[in-house]
């Protein structure tokens, strides 16, 4: 619920995370949501926004996240949380990491800088942290 918000109010809505949760129901301290249910159902049908999904593996395009992104939409990924469930970040831009070593290889990684609700605070990371399905949300 708490990317459900950010995502919900960075477009201009006013949807705050104890509504999404009440709506998909359980307890946020002892049941982890499904995210296909939730950004499927929940979240599409409280703030009327078009939601697509894919799953990490399926998401070899990086134009696929560049294009909704520049497109003014956004899209959020599934990385590893604690224990044994997922977390929701809320990827913010796309960028390419080049690396020169001292003997002269270079090595390119796509990065991800990702907004973590449950902290509020910003990281990078790679395409190999997502594992989780990515969601692609348009206003």
């Amino acid at each position: 619920p708490a990317s459900g918000e950010s995502v919900n109010k960075s477009l201009g809505g006013k949807l705050d995370q104890n509504q999404l949760r009440t709506l998909a129901g359980g307890d946020p301290n002892t049941a982890p949501l499904d995210d296909l249910d939730f950004w499927t159902n929940h979240y599409k049908k409280l703030s009327g926004h078009s939601v697509t999904g894919k799953g990490a593996m399926n998401t070899s395009k990086l134009n696929d996240i560049v294009s909704t992104l520049n497109g003014g939409g956004r899209v959020t990924v599934g990385v590893a949380g604690s224990g044994n469930v997922g977390h929701s970040v809320v990827v913010q831009s796309v960028y390419l990491q080049t690396v020169q070593k001292v003997n002269g290889s270079i090595s390119r990684t796509v990065m991800y800088k990702v907004m973590d609700p449950g902290t509020g605070t910003f990281r990078n990371i790679p395409f190999s942290k997502i594992i989780g399905n990515v969601w692609h949300i348009k206003p």
